[in-house]
């Protein structure tokens, strides 16, 4: 369905630069949240009310949404980050002003056998065994990860071999393991911290690095995680926020740095692997897209964010209870 669905936006896309039409929203978002986009334009455009929108996955997404107001321009953006100070002084400089709301969250959860060995697992020692490099020595030069135990990670930890299943290859969740476990256990480093503040390509580079020997291995397309736990008790799974909300089916969700994922502290940050998938409208368009409103209303909907939303099965996390919604977000530039 969703490469009908992809011809279906490639085709509108062309359509649009065709005829330098208005009428049909525009929707850039970056490469993770694209899946997100599209479902969003293919539900909008079943309507059959406005012009079937177009989406367009970008690494520049949130600068090109800030590039200027008009019909050559992006109305929405769709990320898994906030805008950059040098983005808002950009749009503020093209005379775009963005209304922001947050769709949801997407994140990934550490699951284990229950009744297992203790194994206190923090964003640092997760990084030390999952992080194709890590720092090594008294200069914290950068190694190939040799970790085989969890005692070379923390002297502290069991002598229990490192085993991990990561999330299939391809899929959301492993193109998420390196900007969230990797990054985030990297920036307890002091030296990599630094390097992120002075080249955030390079960083981003070394996130991206995932160890591929028998540490850490991506498990199929429709594993039974039980099952999978029960023939490896002592082994860590990596999964989807998303696909365990429903229950674990008697696994046991890790605590990381002391916090389990839950909405409280998928909501404040404390718990360290998750995104906010944010929406970005600019609020100039509002009156200039035809649509446009009802676009956003529906982008907010419980049939698409809710706990039974189409948007679920792709990842997205529900916002906590009492979050805004598209009335009371529109409210206010009315």
């Amino acid at each position: 369905m969703w490469r009908a669905i992809l011809f279906a936006l490639v085709l509108a896309t062309a359509a649009r630069a065709a005829d330098g039409a208005s009428d049909r929203i525009a929707i850039v978002t970056t490469g993770p949240t694209f899946a997100l986009g599209a479902a969003l334009a293919h539900s909008f455009a079943e309507t059959k009310l406005f012009a079937g929108p177009v989406a367009e996955a970008s690494e520049d997404a949130l600068r090109k949404f800030c590039e200027g107001v008009g019909t050559a321009y992006p109305d929405l953006a769709l990320s898994e980050r906030p805008l950059s100070a040098d983005e808002r002084k950009a749009c503020r400089a093209a005379g775009v002003t963005p209304i922001e709301v947050t769709l949801g969250y997407f994140g990934l959860a550490i699951l284990r056998k229950p009744g297992g060995a203790a194994l206190p697992l923090t964003s640092r020692t997760i990084f030390l065994a999952v992080a194709k490099d890590i720092p090594s020595g008294p200069d914290q030069q950068l190694v190939a990860n040799a970790s085989s135990a969890w005692s070379d990670v923390d002297p502290k930890l069991p002598k229990l071999p490192i085993s991990i299943f990561g999330p299939p290859a391809g899929s959301e969740g492993a193109q998420s393991v390196g900007p969230l476990l990797v990054a985030q256990g990297a920036r307890t480093f002091p030296a990599l911290k630094a390097l992120e503040k002075r080249a955030p390509d390079e960083f981003k580079d070394f996130a991206d690095g995932v160890r591929s020997d028998s540490a850490y291995k991506p498990r199929r397309h429709g594993d039974d995680l039980q099952a999978l736990l029960q023939a490896n008790p002592n082994a860590l799974v990596i999964a989807d926020l998303s696909g365990i909300a429903d229950g674990t089916g008697g696994l046991a969700v890790a605590a990381v740095n002391g916090v389990m994922p839950q909405g409280a502290s998928l909501a404040n940050g404390s718990y360290p692997y998750v995104q906010e998938i944010r929406l970005f409208v600019k609020r100039e368009h509002l009156a200039l897209t035809p649509g446009l409103r009802q676009f956003l209303g529906q982008a907010l909907s419980a049939a698409a964010v809710g706990e039974h939303g189409y948007l679920r099965p792709l990842g997205l996390v529900p916002r906590p209870p009492g979050s805004p919604n598209a009335d009371s977000i529109l409210s206010r530039v009315r």
